[in-house]
């Protein structure tokens, strides 16, 4: 074999293994990140590269668990694309005994929808069944970024003490919108730094309701994606 086309071939030998590697790493890295998923939840969709399709409809309250507390519960309001202090701004919030009522104009949010994210745009709606409350509209590399296949959301936060969070939101294979959020706070207790650490799983289901003018809508537009 000639010397030069030994090259080529141990360069693409070379490639392949380098390839192969990659992917194997990116294969362990999402597995061993979503060790702790739930479950009892629908399996993950998985997507290694880009940005993962969120399109659709969910309900607007959800549930959690956090894994190393035992802990779960419901009722949690799908607030991480816009983030609770602008959510509380935008909505009435009335407590009542075992119940939680989130309003929106005098209505209440009954789902959320989810386009995108499409040419570094995601487009979030709160609706009151087919009464569109408001939207909000989030920037690629400036509100979200994307990692192994999940939308990611930074925020920061100082009350006192300074908390950071950080959301990786995906799909279930039963359309559920599911975000993996940890949350770290830092900040002085007597005069004694200290910080905590937690990871909570949150799922919102797909929110159906029948003959709806916007389970039409969806439905068109996925029909003429390319």
């Amino acid at each position: 074999m000639h010397i030069r086309t030994k090259i080529i071939v141990f360069s693409l030998i070379a490639v392949v293994i380098t390839i192969a590697l990659v992917a194997w790493n990116m294969v362990k890295e999402r597995k061993t990140h979503n060790h702790d998923y739930p479950r009892e939840w629908s399996p993950l969709i998985n997507k290694w590269f880009g940005c993962p399709d969120l399109s659709g409809a969910y309900r607007f309250a959800g549930d959690f668990q956090v894994i190393e507390k035992q802990a779960k519960g419901s009722g949690v309001p799908l607030a991480g694309f816009i983030g609770e202090p602008q959510m509380y701004r935008l909505i009435d919030v009335k407590v009542h005994i075992g119940q939680t009522d989130w309003k929106a104009a005098g209505k209440k949010i009954t789902h959320v929808s989810v386009r995108g994210p499409y040419q570094d745009n995601l487009q979030v709606t709160y609706w009151h069944e087919e009464t569109k409350l408001f939207n909000a509209l989030l920037k690629y590399q400036k509100d979200f970024s994307c990692h192994l296949g999940m939308l990611e959301i930074h925020r920061t936060g100082e009350t006192g003490s300074i908390s950071q969070s950080r959301s990786e939101i995906q799909k279930s294979n039963d359309g559920s919108l599911v975000s993996k959020t940890s949350n770290t706070t830092f900040g002085l207790l007597v005069f004694f730094p200290y910080k905590e650490s937690s990871v909570v799983w949150y799922r919102w289901l797909p929110y159906e309701q029948p003959n709806s003018a916007l389970q039409g809508t969806l439905r068109n537009e996925a029909a003429q994606r390319p």
